[in-house]
């Protein structure tokens, strides 16, 4: 004789059903929603603090015969007393010739690299025989003999002679040994501005 279920009964399967189901359900969602472990980044963060300082771009663009910086704040920001003591080295890059470029940099801690982009452009350009030599102070040193080494003439994007209008020439050579720099500069009537720096190592 087949039993005969009454409202009630009815009732309490349905609502054992549902509590099973949510159980079965709930256990299954803890399993497969395990929580990832926590990773402190304390360390790293104080670490960065202590050294106190970062690279401001991984590649720096300028353009051709455009301003080259040799100043660390050009690239670096931080701890300002940090960021004066490190190096730049940027002798790699030639900013006559469109390319990427390595600098290296380093202070008494560690040593930083980044790249410097040089692309083309309208800027007006300086041209020299030399931009990097050796100059003997002898009695007979004169300024006018390091500008006809060096040979700078100067031209813009159109060919305009520019070369009376380079100006950075110092007035007087130096009195000791040691590595001079001179920048040279140059304007054209588009007021762009070209620059080419010369490296003269003086001796006796």
């Amino acid at each position: 004789m087949l039993k005969v279920w009454t409202k009630v009964e009815k009732i309490s399967i349905i609502v054992l059903v549902c509590v099973l189901f949510i159980t079965i359900l709930f256990g299954y969602l803890k399993v497969t929603n395990k929580a990832e472990p926590y990773v402190s980044t304390m360390k790293e963060t104080t670490a960065l603090n202590q050294e106190g300082l970062h690279l401001k771009n991984e590649v720096f663009t300028i353009k051709t015969y455009g301003y080259l910086d040799r100043d660390a704040e050009a690239y670096f920001e931080g701890d300002a007393s940090e960021i004066k003591k490190i190096k730049v080295d940027v002798s790699k890059v030639n900013t006559t010739k469109p390319g990427v470029y390595k600098v290296t940099a380093k202070n008494n801690k560690k040593s930083f690299s980044f790249k410097i982009k040089v692309v083309k452009s309208d800027n007006p350009s300086i041209s020299v025989n030399y931009d990097d030599f050796k100059y003997i102070l002898s009695e007979h040193a004169t300024m006018a003999e390091i500008k006809e080494i060096i040979g700078a003439s100067a031209k813009d994007v159109d060919g305009k002679d520019l070369t009376s209008e380079i100006t950075g020439w110092p007035d007087t050579l130096p009195n000791q040994e040691g590595t001079g720099r001179i920048l040279l500069k140059v304007s054209d009537d588009a007021g762009r501005i070209g620059y080419r720096e010369i490296i003269i190592h003086f001796t006796f």
